[in-house]
Order: C-alpha cells, then structure tokens, then sequence
C-alpha cells in the first residue's frame, strides 16, 4: 500500500492560504474609512474645493479623498487579479494607510479626528494579515511621515490643539513601535511556516524512500519467487531426465 505524500501546498501553516483568506476582509477594511471620509467631507462646512489652487485649497479640499479613491479602486482590482503578488501586498498596504490619512483629513477640527488617529495604528495591525514585514513598514512609513508632515506644515490637518514636539514624538514613537510588535509576530510566522516547510519536505523525501525500499523489496521477492521456481523446474527436469534413463536401463537389461 502506497503512502500518500504529503503537500506543502495545502497545509494549512501556508502562508499564502492565510493571504487568501485575508483579501476579502482587506477589501472591506480599504473602504470603510472612504465611505467615513465621504461623510465627513460631505457634512462639513470648512471643506470649500474639489481641486486645491492654494495650499490652503488643498487642506480644504476634496483631493486627498479622490486621490485615495482612485488608489482605492486599483488596489481592489490588484486584489480580484493578482492577490497573491508582492506588488498587490505593497500597494493596498499603502492604499490602506492613505486612507486612513484621508479620513483623518477629512476629520478636521472634529474632535473625532483624534480617533481617527488610532486608525494609523490600526493599520499596521491590520496589515500583519499579509504575513509580510515589508508590508506592515511601508504602512508605518506612511503614517509617520504623515505624522512629521502636518506637524509642520499643517498641524491641524492631523491634530486637534496646539501641537509641539513632544506630542510628534509620542505620535511616531507609538507608531514605530507597533510597527516592530507587528513584524515580530510576523518574523515568527514567517519562521515557523519556513521550519513547517522544511520538515514536510523532509517528510515527503522520507515516505518516497520508504516507497522506493518498499519497492524494491517487492521487485526482489518477485526475482526470488522466479529464481526459486526456476530451481524447482531444473531440478524436475533434472530428476525426469535420470529416470527416463533408469527406466531405459532397466528396459535394456530385461530385455537382455
């Protein structure tokens, strides 16, 4: 009886199953804060363009939504044609974090734009579904430079109050640091599914050999089986042959 192989491909510490899975819950979570940021801007009375002319347009104005948008829908078609390229992973980690900046935009001077702060972070987490540490850094990237530049350029863009050094720190710092947590998790899955990897091929070069032995057994005792009726034959051969010419003596002598 064969034993059957085993197949890296479908177990489950693949990491590309888990990818799979993530895809439709990454679609839903690329969307959701757009359709925030929509009804923010919608609501608001300090929102006045569509296309910023002036930089002061441009923290009023719609683009940042539209821009997020239009990554948005790119990144939904990556998900639905090529969900498991690296390219995929990288760009709807960006759209992700753009996102969530656009909502936070969108948000200005409403008291929830400091939750809306958190979502960077929640970002990050989020991300770790694609089992990738490039994936979750270009996502903290973004937000910390996010971060670094509505501190200086446009505070309120990203903050409520006023906004010094020490409240962009603790911005960044928190960011970097889930951004390490996340890819330590990550690095381990990464790790065990490599080492789970390695033992199921060591697993299925071992259940091949054992076939092969199994085989070859099964091929000498075939041989075994024909040397020993071959033996048997020459011997009755042998034996017919000694007493068809005892048979001939005895013949020739009583004929005598």
């Amino acid at each position: 009886m064969q034993m059957a192989p085993f197949e890296w491909k479908e177990n489950q510490m693949d990491l590309n199953i888990l990818r799979r899975r993530f895809v439709l819950f990454l679609t839903v979570m690329m969307w959701a804060p757009l359709m925030l940021a929509s009804i923010a801007y919608i609501s608001s009375d300090k929102m006045t363009s569509v296309f910023p002319l002036t930089w002061a347009d441009f923290n009023t104005s719609a683009f940042p939504l539209l821009f997020a948008i239009g990554l948005t829908i790119y990144s939904t078609h990556l998900l639905r044609s090529e969900s498991m390229e690296l390219k995929t992973r990288y760009i709807t980690s960006a759209a992700l974090a753009i996102n969530m900046i656009a909502l936070i935009v969108m948000l200005r001077g409403n008291p929830l734009q400091i939750e809306a702060q958190f979502g960077l972070i929640a970002v990050i987490a989020i991300l770790s579904g694609w089992c990738d540490k490039k994936a979750t850094t270009i996502a903290a990237v973004i937000a910390m430079g996010f971060t670094v530049s509505a501190a200086v350029l446009d505070p309120a863009a990203a903050f409520l109050g006023e906004v010094g050094i020490v409240l962009t720190m603790i911005h960044l710092v928190t960011i970097f640091i889930t951004q390490e947590g996340v890819n330590w998790i990550v690095g381990n899955m990464e790790t065990a599914a490599s080492r789970v990897g390695e033992a199921l091929d060591e697993a299925n070069k071992a259940t091949a050999k054992a076939e092969g032995m199994a085989e070859e057994q099964k091929n000498s005792a075939v041989r075994h089986e024909e040397e020993r009726r071959e033996r048997l034959k020459e011997i009755a051969e042998s034996f017919r042959s000694r007493m068809d010419g005892f048979i001939k003596a005895v013949g020739e002598g009583a004929g005598q």
